[in-house]
């Protein structure tokens, strides 16, 4: 059976979890949800611990002093493995790192926003700045 996390809390779990991409999941939620399901006997974490994670923006929220679920679980885990699906292996290669897609990266940089295209910003704050500029 498969649920997302909030239906997962509110409607119960197997013996059995597995938490996919688990470093997006809010702190504290994988310690909650077992505490809360005492039928549950193993845990299974899938994702990338070097990743981003979860970041919760409201400033008023009590999570939002709790640290990431990768700062504890990591070291628990047993192997990691080194390649990406997404990047191409030209760019790939250059980091180190495994990967078998093919084909050459293009990397470009414009001083305007561009619709449809994701711009990444240091913190909320110029987050929120960026965001009131329409």
């Amino acid at each position: 059976m498969f649920k997302t996390y909030e239906k997962a809390l509110i409607g119960g779990t197997g013996s059995i979890v597995i938490f996919d991409d688990y470093s997006k999941l809010p702190p504290g939620y994988i310690e909650a949800l077992i505490c809360f399901y005492s039928k549950i006997k193993l845990v299974i974490l899938t994702g990338d611990s070097r990743q981003s994670v979860y970041h919760e923006t409201a400033e008023d929220a009590s999570i939002r002093h709790l640290g990431p679920a990768t700062e504890y679980f990591s070291k628990y885990c047993r192997y990691y493995l080194n390649a990406t699906h997404r990047n191409k292996k030209d760019l790939a290669n250059m980091l180190g790192v495994y990967s078998e897609r093919t084909g050459v990266t293009e990397i470009s940089m414009s001083a305007e926003f561009l619709e449809g295209i994701p711009t990444l910003v240091p913190s909320d704050e110029k987050r929120r700045l960026y965001m009131g500029t329409g």
